[in-house]
C-alpha cells in the first residue's frame, strides 16, 4: 500500500495501518501462476525476386477471389493452416521442388 514510511506519523492510526499492511498484504495473499505462452517472435522471410513475384501473383489471385485485398501476411496464415493438414511427404516433394526452381 504505502510505499515509503509516513513522516512523524508512525504512531499514529494511520501510520500503524500502513506498517501492519505492508508487513502483512505479502504473507497473505497467495502467488500468482501466470501461464506464460513464450515470447512471440518476429519472423523475416528472405524471398529471391522469383519467390516475391510468385507470392504477389498468388496475393492477387486470392484477393480477387475473396473481393477484397488480402495481406501477404494473411495469405502466409491460410497457407500454415493448409500446411497442417497436407501430407508431410507432399510438403517435403514441394520445398524439394521450389529449392530446385531457385537453383
Amino acid at each position: 500500500m504505502a510505499k515509503r514510511q509516513l513522516g512523524g506519523a508512525g504512531g499514529s492510526k494511520l501510520g500503524q495501518l500502513a506498517i501492519s499492511t505492508a508487513e502483512t498484504s505479502a504473507a497473505d495473499r497467495p502467488a500468482i501462476k501466470r501461464e506464460t505462452v513464450g515470447r512471440r517472435r518476429n519472423h523475416t522471410v528472405r524471398l529471391s525476386g522469383t519467390e516475391e513475384s510468385r507470392l504477389q501473383r498468388l496475393v492477387a489471385r486470392v484477393s480477387e477471389e475473396a473481393g477484397r485485398p488480402i495481406k501477404d501476411s494473411d495469405l502466409l496464415r491460410g497457407l500454415l493452416v493448409l500446411g497442417e493438414k497436407a501430407d508431410a511427404r507432399a510438403l517435403v516433394d514441394a520445398v524439394r521442388h521450389a529449392r530446385s526452381d531457385m537453383d
